[in-house]
């Protein structure tokens, strides 16, 4: 998904904790990574995956760009 939305011209920063083709190797550094005002697309599997993941994002986001 990264590498087509990169062909059609966006900035893209990927983060997979199971994958070498991350960009980064963190959330935390994905946040950091990204210029702000950030916007975040979030693809992980339904269930407790994404609940951990939006509850670190909320922690690493300030209040301006949550």
């Amino acid at each position: 998904m990264a590498e087509r939305l990169r062909r059609a011209g966006l900035s893209v920063i990927g983060f997979d904790p199971h994958s070498e083709s991350s960009d980064v190797d963190s959330l935390a550094k994905l946040v950091e990574a990204i210029p702000t005002p950030r916007r975040l697309w979030v693809m992980v599997p339904a269930g407790d995956a994404t609940i951990r993941t939006i509850e670190t994002l909320a922690e690493l986001l300030s209040p301006a760009t949550r």
